[in-house]
């Protein structure tokens, strides 16, 4: 839990600055990099198993017995490791400040470069996106967990093993070296998509209209290009009722949603006595029901 909310912490760090920046800035050069921020992210929670020794683990044979006349001196190995989950910690970290601009300046980019009346239809497709995505992370890692941690070698060990690891690692490596390539074309998109020049001209004719008229530097060409205008913009967002009710669905709805992603797979896993790979499979085909309810996959 406390890993996966390093996620949200990174955002709401973020967030504010982000938005607020990178709104009148090159929002593809900010998408890019946040792009990359996820990709070193992912590497970053990869690293561990390159920089600590194989896992070994061995299939005891027999009844231990307890001996009255000797003693038994237990060393933890898994002590040795417990730094690791300031690594954890910091990768997730970085997932949720390349996210970021994502769910701000991408929606925006969107909807500056496309006609108004296909605009819900471009962010439609981008948030069944963010849905499928995490479903098919699932059912990959779900995937992954059958292959033993060390790939290549040959072991013993079976699935149903409480001393089985899983190929976890492979995944975020995948991951990152897919951010780092799809970073690549965005970083190479233009502030504005040929053609686009009218659309902005109508979306900047609807926000004057909306501004607050209280308040003259609002209505002003060069206001938002710094930071001395950010406390008046917040003030003049929480001064709207509509947004606050948006901010607050949404709030309800990403706490449901990081709970059951971040322990779903562990609640199957324990009441039903499923191996980790058999959890995180069906949490991702429950995620695909979810979106698409009867239809088959």
């Amino acid at each position: 839990g406390l890993i996966a909310s390093c996620y949200d912490v990174a955002a709401c760090l973020c967030l504010t600055f982000v938005s607020y920046f990178g709104g009148g800035g090159h929002k593809p050069r900010w998408l890019g990099r946040g792009v990359l921020v996820m990709g070193a992210g992912s590497l970053l929670f990869a690293l561990p198993h390159f920089t600590t020794g194989a896992y070994e683990a061995e299939v005891a044979e027999g009844v231990g017995t307890c001996r009255a006349n000797r003693s038994v001196v237990c060393q933890d190995r898994a002590s040795g490791l417990s730094g690791y989950r300031l690594v954890f910690m910091l990768g997730q970290f970085l997932h949720g400040v390349g996210a970021t601009p994502l769910y701000t300046l991408g929606v925006t980019y969107l909807d500056e470069n496309v006609k108004s009346s296909h605009s819900p239809v471009y962010i439609a497709v981008f948030y069944t996106a963010a849905i499928l995505g995490p479903a098919a992370g699932y059912l990959i890692g779900g995937a992954l967990l059958n292959v033993y941690t060390e790939v290549g070698r040959r072991t013993e060990l079976t699935t149903e093993n409480p001393l089985w690891v899983g190929a976890w690692w492979v995944g975020f490596l995948g991951a990152g070296a897919a951010a780092f390539l799809t970073a690549i074309p965005i970083l190479g998109y233009p502030r504005q998509l040929p053609g686009s020049q009218r659309y902005v001209v109508v979306r900047v004719s609807e926000t004057h209209q909306l501004k607050d008229s209280g308040h003259k530097a609002a209505s002003s060409p060069d206001f938002g290009k710094t930071i001395r205008d950010l406390p008046l913009s917040i003030w003049l967002l929480l001064k709207n009722p509509a947004f606050i009710l948006l901010c607050l669905a949404g709030a309800t709805e990403a706490t449901l949603v990081a709970g059951m992603s971040t322990f779903g797979p562990k609640f199957l896993e324990s009441q039903f006595s499923l191996s980790a790979s058999e959890a995180a499979t069906l949490f991702g085909e429950n995620a695909c029901g979810i979106l698409g309810g009867p239809l088959p996959f």
